[in-house]
């Protein structure tokens, strides 16, 4: 695997890069027949555009043949994108090795993809990573992840950054580049640092800059440091909820998706809990109220999402409420704000919802039977009491409905469903009972009893659906029972099947039965969770368990190799920059360190010794070109210094104090008519 990293002369970079656009036309290597020779290796959570810039800096190709090379395109705008679409092209080009080669790695490291699909389900996210692993999606792959559900202007435009971010990056990894966290839409502040991001310099202007359409974070034309440009004009006053929404974007594009099975369902019975309504009917008022409480209505409108709209709640609340809108594309961000209503973050709200009883189902549709609203004989009938309204229409009409039904000036089923809800018994008639005779007439006990769906019922008995309302009524409570059942039979088919797949396989494991029946191992774990846990327990680990690592020796060890390689570094008859990217990688130990840095202290303590910043790496560099020039007696100018140390000249006139004091020091000539001489 080549980087950045491993490669000592940048000449390297440019000759190997030409050799390769000439050797092969353009159409071969879009067909796959060669790789690029080089790619920088992606840092955590860098986007691809940024990884372009860093091996366009160090390579010398002309950009616009870079990115023609590695994405059969010449347009930078297209990488911008919260997920590029020419990943395909991409993988087939880089060198062998190289972590892009799988798309879905890339897919899932480098791109917003788990932020915006983070509330999709399981199959929801393996399709629309399919999708975006064919052969550079277009526009219909934008719809897979709900792109153009989002409010205009909410995606960036231009990569941005975070000013104190890129100052610690250089100092870690020894360069700067963009993070996938800042790139996420609705998000204004750096999650880490809480400094408001950047997307250019004040004087250069915003990304990409004029001439130079790949350029690393915090760089621009500018002699001097860049002067960050900020990404909006103007931000709400409450900081506090823009660093929850980065906090928790942050969390969402890190993570692998929500653990709930049904998002939309969850927030309706927490909703429900919390007095929102009844899940059938939760107000649209309530909750309007309720985001600008937690939010603001400033925030709101500002991400795009304002609670009101001409004093009536916005659609996009109901939309969101509204069951029809299950199959649709919904942004993460509405999700994120109707999860702040119910929990302090992501990662408590999916973990409340993973610790549900399994007879919060049950309860929670009794409850919804229970508390139906009130029909229109509450509303019409003069006496508080409608059950006493219906009870005597029954007994003035002899138990007749249709009369009954009309003595209230209500409809037939209004009023067979309120005596039914209120369990007040209406004989089945006669002829009804005589012609359906007892047998039939168990049956159809027993099926509602089981909760078996009453559609079914109609058809598997072959009666009319005014039938079945007949025998509900003459059983008062029998409504309620099917109700309970109903919820309760989903689970017992679950569980049978589970049992089914345990008993015909030796050893399942958890891991066996959620690839195998992955619906039923999401129900159980939402519902029935102490169940599954009985049936299937954790497996036991291995009781030969190796001996407890000795970290102190691992730490002694892998110090006394990172310091060889400094003093190899060192020792290189070229300078090269020691930070601690450069040095980890070079003893192989980058991951290792990095997942777990305070397991290393020794070796912490020689990289913070060692690290360079770039200005101090240049002062070494021009005093060994100095000292290079000195013994072949070369007169020094800007011109022949920029050659030798290999950076532009107006890097090198802020460092002329530097560069003169040290020819002195060393008895070097400066060249009479030279800038330094001035």
């Amino acid at each position: 695997m080549l980087s950045t990293a491993q490669v000592t002369d940048d000449a390297c970079f440019c000759t190997r890069g030409d050799e390769f656009l000439q050797s092969r036309p353009a159409r071969d290597q879009m067909r796959g027949d060669v790789r690029f020779p080089f790619l920088a290796v992606p840092a955590e959570g860098e986007t691809i555009y940024s990884v372009l810039c860093r091996t366009w800096e160090r390579s010398g190709i002309h950009q616009t043949k870079l990115l023609d090379a590695l994405t059969g395109q010449p347009l930078v705008r297209r990488l911008f994108a919260t997920v590029p679409a020419y990943l395909h092209t991409l993988s087939r080009l880089v060198p062998v090795g190289h972590p892009w080669v799988d798309i879905s790695n890339t897919i899932n490291s480098n791109t917003l993809f788990p932020y915006l699909s983070y509330f999709d389900t399981t199959d929801q996210r393996e399709s629309a990573t399919q999708v975006w692993e064919g052969h550079n999606p277009g526009q219909g792959a934008r719809l897979t992840l709900g792109l153009q559900a989002y409010e205009r202007g909410l995606l960036p435009r231009s990569p941005r950054f975070c000013p104190e971010c890129i100052v610690a990056d250089d100092l870690a990894e020894g360069f700067s580049y963009f993070h996938r966290e800042h790139q996420v839409p609705g998000v204004a502040v750096c999650w880490l640092h809480g400094s408001v991001l950047a997307h250019g310099c004040v004087k250069c202007g915003s990304y990409p800059l004029r001439d130079r359409a790949l350029s690393m974070a915090g760089r621009c034309l500018c002699t001097k440091s860049i002067k960050p440009l900020p990404a909006f004009g103007k931000l709400p006053a409450d900081r506090d909820i823009l660093q929850w929404i980065a906090n928790e974007s942050a969390y969402m594009v890190a993570s692998d998706g929500s653990r709930v099975a049904c998002v939309r369902e969850r927030f309706r019975h927490l909703a429900a809990k919390n007095g929102f309504g009844s899940i059938r009917n939760l107000s649209k008022f309530k909750f309007a109220r309720a985001m600008e409480r937690r939010f603001g209505g400033d925030i709101l409108s500002w991400v795009g999402y304002p609670p009101w709209t001409d004093r009536k709640p916005s659609p996009w609340i109901g939309r969101f409420l509204s069951r029809r809108g299950y199959e649709s594309r919904t942004p993460a961000l509405v999700f994120l704000l109707f999860v702040g209503l119910f929990a302090d973050s992501v990662e408590s709200f999916d973990e409340a919802a993973t610790h549900i009883t399994p007879d919060d189902g049950a309860v929670h549709a009794a409850e919804s039977a229970r508390k139906s609203p009130t029909t229109r004989v509450a509303k019409l009938a003069n006496n508080k009491s409608p059950r006493s309204n219906l009870t005597d229409a029954l007994v003035a009409n002899k138990y007749r409905l249709q009369p009954a039904a009309k003595q209230l000036g209500i409809s037939l089923y209004s009023f067979a469903s309120e005596a039914m809800l209120q369990k007040i018994r209406v004989p089945l008639p006669p002829p009804t009972r005589s012609s359906l005779g007892p047998v039939r007439l168990a049956s159809i006990h027993a099926d509602i009893e089981k909760g078996i769906p009453q559609a079914q019922i109609v058809k598997r008995h072959v009666i009319g659906t005014w039938t079945l309302l007949r025998i509900l009524l003459d059983s008062p409570g029998l409504y309620q029972v099917h109700k309970v059942a109903a919820v309760y039979r989903p689970r017992e088919f679950h569980r049978e099947k589970i049992l089914e797949l345990v008993n015909g396989t030796d050893g399942a494991s958890r891991r066996f039965i959620q690839v195998s029946l992955p619906g039923s191992y999401d129900y159980l774990i939402r519902w029935d969770k102490q169940w599954f846990h009985s049936l299937v327990p954790r497996q036991k680990r291995n009781p030969s368990r190796r001996a407890k690592t000795d970290w102190k020796k691992v730490d002694k060890d892998l110090a006394a190799r990172v310091q060889k390689a400094v003093d190899e570094l060192c020792s290189l008859p070229r300078p090269k920059r020691l930070t601690n990217y450069g040095i980890l990688g070079r003893v192989g130990a980058s991951t290792k360190f990095n997942s777990a840095r305070r397991k290393y202290p020794l070796v912490a303590k020689i990289l913070h010794s060692v690290a360079e910043s770039r200005p101090k790496f240049l002062r070494r560099k021009i005093a060994w070109a100095i000292a290079e020039m000195k013994k072949t007696g070369t007169a020094i100018s800007v011109n022949t210094l920029r050659r030798k140390v290999g950076l532009p000249s107006k890097e090198l006139r802020p460092y002329r104090k530097v560069i003169v004091e040290t020819a002195k020091r060393v008895g070097a000539e400066i060249h009479l008519r030279s800038f330094f001489m001035g």
